[in-house]
């Protein structure tokens, strides 16, 4: 029987003294660990294979332990700012409400100026509001427009409040939408009975929400062109 191994013909039944040469040529060329006779078969034993074989699966094993613990580290970190990002949209979300709240307080107290503290205080303002003009650009314009009503309203508010507020945030943008119920009371002792629907758009500066967008409207029959001011569902 004979067995190519490493190069060489090797038949058991050959004299020893014939793999002598092979033993030197391999102590030479390689680290040599010796011959077997595996099955009948005479086998050498190359121990650089050996040893590099092992380097080669030490070397796997190393790879994939890092690539499993590179994954499990990016997996670790994509939860934790997952769970950054909506800890910061609760946060955001709770500062726009108590904005509500705040702006809703400053309406009942009739006070302009904490009215206008929950809106940016520059040029960038704009708002659709329910009496003309059409438009509000700019915070010294909506700010008057606000002064004109509670003169035309001199008694004290009767009632306002905010509800079914919704909030969306993402990062430095939000909006909101409510539907806010104002009850008032001119000078003459008539009542104005509104609700409206608002539509509104922050921006955060300097870390603080404000007002930047505004929309005000109420729904309107078009077959008589009056407007619904109680916004009924």
């Amino acid at each position: 029987m004979t067995r190519a191994v490493l190069g060489h013909t090797i038949s058991a039944g050959k004299p020893k003294k014939l793999l002598e040469p092979l033993r030197d040529v391999h102590k030479q060329a390689r680290d040599f660990k010796g011959i077997e006779k595996v099955n009948g078969e005479v086998m050498i034993i190359d121990l650089w294979r050996e040893r590099t074989q092992h380097r080669h699966r030490r070397r796997s094993e190393n790879i994939k332990n890092l690539v499993i613990s590179t994954v499990a580290m990016l997996m670790v970190g994509a939860a934790s700012l997952m769970t950054v990002a909506a800890v910061t949209k609760t946060m955001d979300e709770a500062e726009i409400q108590a904005l509500e709240q705040r702006f809703a307080a400053a309406v009942k107290a009739k006070d302009v100026d904490k009215i206008m503290q929950n809106y940016v205080p520059d040029e960038s303002l704009f708002v659709f509001e329910l009496v003309p003009p059409r438009q509000y650009v700019g915070a010294k314009p909506y700010r008057k427009d606000w002064e004109d009503f509670f003169a035309a309203y001199p008694r004290p508010v009767d009632t306002f409040d905010v509800a079914d507020l919704g909030i969306v945030s993402d990062g430095n943008l939000a909006f909101a939408h409510s539907i806010q119920h104002l009850v008032v009371t001119d000078k003459d002792g008539k009542k104005t009975d509104l609700t409206a629907r608002v539509t509104d758009g922050y921006r955060k500066v300097n870390g603080k929400w404000l007002i930047a967008l505004e929309h005000v409207s109420v729904p309107v029959d078009i077959n008589t062109g009056k407007a619904d001011l109680s916004a009924k569902p």
